[in-house]
């Protein structure tokens, strides 16, 4: 029990840390010995597991769950870490009558998890914002939030003006003034001023939205006064790579660069380079950021290859100094990141997390949106709400948005793109002609493409209907749904029939404390836009759990 409660509290602490918009990344070492820096976190579990730890059955659980997660998602297996530690230190601390042990309750979670894990039924849910009761009802739920500090007028004005940019509201001919209307009204939630707790610290008036892609990380050699263009050269080695091998690939780009052009070379790099390494960087006159978490990186690499107005990944970059920390902002075209001020880490979380929450909203109500997306310093979720938005406007299918992938797929969706692009320019010159032709052409090519490693099919597609879209589910379908988990619980064996009524009580209602404190949901009443797959997979499990323990505690 002390061994598994040590571990638990030690992989909470760490992921903790990571987690969220304004997760940091932290210093872990593999089993081989080689240092990295990350917030993934499936690589804090690996470093922290021990084969040892095997004797510990709620640890062997865990382990093998997070596994689990990561072998079918490759991601969000730090949400999962927190509601699972806190699934299996609550259920190490009941006492369970009828003979029914923690080790088995255990099991029994780990299998419903692992259940919903392969379930293909959890489409997007959202709800009709048409009635103005139900604009009550989804504003409360918004902004439910366990602290009673709020934001101040000043970041209402900021957030409410950058959306409004972003969605193309002077543009809306029919609702145009119903939707700024009902955007103020949901901003007009943000209340109170957030004063300062001390002489360091900033009011949440100072928040701001940064043009550019904020790098955690001090840049070497970089002139500190003023931006400078530089050409980005990107290193990510592999996770097992020798020293050595770091060695000679940096060499080599020394080699390559300091002959090439007149441009000084930025190189950004996952490695933590050596003293010797980043002297001989800089007498060759590299900017260098090494030790760059493995998200971040490859998140700028995305950007660098999918973005057309970055001519051979030559970006402006200057040193930016965020709080008492001095960062380096990559002034990547159409990213913009929300620099929210407040005097604790919990409520720039928090805050973080409502300003997002409110752009789930606004996507349900939006009919089209395009350009910048919001991006935060974190996990995949706010990674595939700007991918959401910026691909909104071309109405195509992006198979980046998918974790698993395959040749096929991509080369599929890259010649849609290209008659999408021709469909496009060809409204302005040939008329409806041109573009009929390029949708009977797109009709036809969508047809048969298989389905592999769990990507749809793109079949029947149109101009139209080529984005993803969420599907709305009335009560009647969502109690359907619900009835469909609880018989699939019950075949499978999962229901405690015999389970003491106070205990299962308790635990719903520990589990919903659980769920407010680390703001992954709010009660049953939740709107996600359609790429926050995992989100709604959270969603779900915890519905289950509340129907698993047979106790309504939404209300």
């Amino acid at each position: 029990m002390e061994l598994a409660e040590n571990y638990f509290e030690t992989i909470e602490k760490v992921c903790s840390k990571t987690f969220g918009p304004n997760g940091m990344a932290v210093l872990v070492q593999g089993s081989t010995g080689t240092m990295s820096v990350t917030q993934r976190g499936w690589t804090i579990v690996q470093s922290i597991y021990d084969e040892s730890n095997l004797k510990s059955l709620p640890i062997k659980v865990f382990f093998n769950s997070m596994k689990e997660i990561n072998k079918i998602y490759g991601d969000g297996v730090k949400s999962f870490a927190l509601v699972e530690i806190a699934f299996l230190k609550r259920l190490m601390h009941l006492k369970v009558e009828n003979s029914m042990s923690v080790v088995t309750i255990s099991q029994e979670l780990q299998s419903l998890l692992r259940a919903f894990c392969e379930m293909n039924i959890l489409s997007p849910i959202s709800v009709s914002l048409s009635k103005p009761e139900d604009r009550v009802r989804a504003t409360s739920a918004l902004f439910y939030t366990s602290c009673p500090s709020a934001v101040s007028s000043s970041l209402q004005t900021i957030f409410h003006d950058w959306v409004s940019s972003c969605l193309c509201i002077n543009s809306c001919k029919n609702s145009d003034e119903n939707f700024i209307s009902y955007l103020q009204f949901l901003t007009g939630n943000f209340d109170l001023l957030c004063y300062r707790n001390n002489s360091n610290s900033k009011c949440v008036s100072d928040s701001y939205i940064l043009p550019g892609y904020l790098v955690d990380r001090v840049a070497l050699n970089l002139n500190s006064k003023k931006e400078e263009q530089l050409q980005v050269e990107l290193y990510i080695p592999e996770e097992e790579v020798d020293v050595l091998d770091i060695l000679f690939r940096i060499k080599l780009i020394i080699k390559e660069k300091s002959s090439s052009n007149n441009l000084r070379t930025l190189l950004l790099t996952t490695a933590v380079l050596t003293e010797v390494v980043l002297f001989e960087l800089i007498q060759h006159n590299f900017v260098v950021l090494h030790g760059v978490p493995v998200e971040a990186a490859k998140f700028v690499s995305l950007i660098l290859h999918q973005n057309i107005d970055i001519l051979n990944n030559v970006v402006n970059v200057k040193s930016y100094i965020t709080g008492t920390k001095e960062c380096t902002c990559l002034l990547l075209p159409n990213i913009f990141q929300l620099i929210i001020c407040a005097p604790t880490d919990s409520l720039i979380s928090e805050y973080a997390c409502i300003c997002k929450n409110a752009l789930k909203h606004l996507l349900v109500i939006a009919k089209s949106s395009h350009g910048a997306g919001l991006v935060q310093a974190g996990g995949i979720f706010e990674k595939s709400l700007h991918f959401y938005i910026a691909k909104q406007i071309n109405k195509v299918r992006d198979p980046s948005l998918f974790l698993v992938s395959n040749r096929k797929e991509l080369l599929e969706w890259h010649r849609q793109n290209q008659l999408m692009k021709t469909a496009l320019a060809g409204q302005d010159s040939d008329g409806r002609a041109r573009n009929q032709s390029v949708k009977g052409e797109l009709n036809n090519s969508g047809q048969g493409v298989s389905e592999e490693n769990g990507i749809s099919n793109v079949q029947n597609t149109e101009l139209t209907s080529l984005h993803l879209e969420s599907k709305s589910q009335d009560p009647k379908q969502l109690r359907n749904i619900e009835k469909h988990w609880m018989n699939n619980l019950e075949i499978n064996g999962l229901l405690l029939q015999n389970v003491n009524e106070n205990i299962l009580a308790a635990f719903a209602q520990s589990l919903l404390r659980i769920c407010n404190s680390i703001m992954l949901t709010t009660p049953l009443m939740e709107v996600y836009e359609p790429v926050s797959f995992k989100m709604q997979l959270l969603h779900h499990v915890i519905i289950t759990a509340i129907l698993f323990f047979k106790c309504d505690i939404a209300k």
